[in-house]
């Protein structure tokens, strides 16, 4: 509650604030992943005489990604929730400044694509816009700017698909402890489990074990969020992975031993690192 109320007291346009600050680390964060995956990308970019802002660009396979990244705040009340879908939320707010960066890409794309060292034209690209929020409960909802197609999605879920960490979302010592196993963990899994057990290995030493074990075999494993071959997450992977909602559904089909908790200060600082 305490954030919330910092949150929403904070109107300033002081790039110290804690929700700009908050954002513009969520900016970071999101190009960095898109750049490892060989995007081409440009944050931050100001236009308007400085009044207007695109967070993020990223571009691969002739598929153009235009981030709007709000810094919106965690729901603890009924009012909050409803706040959250009025005219005035994050969200909202994203939607209507992705309509303004489209038609400034439109009427500037000989600049932009100077800086994105591409020579496509903008009438060659598939534009996707993404409103991007900074909790994790947005989930992933289609939208439509401009006659595009594109989605809402949390930071953590793009970060989750853009890293190809689906398996991260499994609690490893509800696993290791219970040996509870459903949805689509496979056989192979559960005899490397049972494996382990016999050993008499340490809980820690498990998890340790585990992530290797399926970082090796991600794909055999049925926890790869991008196409059969790839080692880079490409647009389609990206696109295929939001329409669909993959992230959310691997937690539904293993809801027993998914994480029932993810500490924000975790997810935000170390997460990803």
């Amino acid at each position: 509650m305490l954030q919330n109320v910092m949150l929403q007291n904070d109107r300033k346009k002081d790039e110290d604030s804690p929700t700009k600050l908050f954002s513009r680390n969520t900016e970071d964060n999101l190009a960095y992943w898109f750049k490892e995956n060989e995007y081409k990308t440009i944050k931050n970019h100001k236009y308007i005489e400085g009044r207007g802002e695109i967070d993020l660009l990223a571009l691969k396979e002739k598929t153009l990604f235009i981030g709007e990244i709000k810094s919106t705040f965690y729901r603890s009340s009924v009012r909050e929730i409803h706040m959250h879908f009025t005219e005035d939320s994050g969200i909202k707010k994203a939607i209507s400044q992705l309509g303004k960066d489209i038609n400034y890409l439109k009427a500037n794309w000989k600049n932009i694509k100077e800086l994105l060292e591409t020579e496509l034209e903008i009438t060659d690209l598939k534009i996707v816009p993404l409103a991007v929020s900074s909790t994790l409960e947005e989930g992933q909802s289609k939208l439509i700017v401009n006659g595009y197609n594109g989605f809402i999605a949390s930071s953590f879920d793009l970060k989750i698909i853009l890293t190809n960490r689906k398996f991260y979302l499994l609690n490893f010592f509800e696993i290791a402890m219970s040996m509870k196993f459903n949805g689509s963990i496979p056989s192979e899994y559960l005899e490397v489990m049972t494996g382990l057990r016999n050993d008499m290995k340490t809980t820690l030493e498990i998890n340790d074990i585990l992530i290797d074990f399926i970082k090796q075999n991600s794909e055999k494993l049925d926890f790869s969020l991008w196409k059969k071959g790839n080692s880079l997450c490409s647009a389609d992977d990206l696109c295929n992975a939001l329409n669909m909602g993959s992230v959310w559904d691997f937690i539904k089909k293993n809801d027993n031993i998914s994480m029932k908790n993810i500490l924000i200060g975790d997810y935000t600082i170390n997460y990803f690192e």
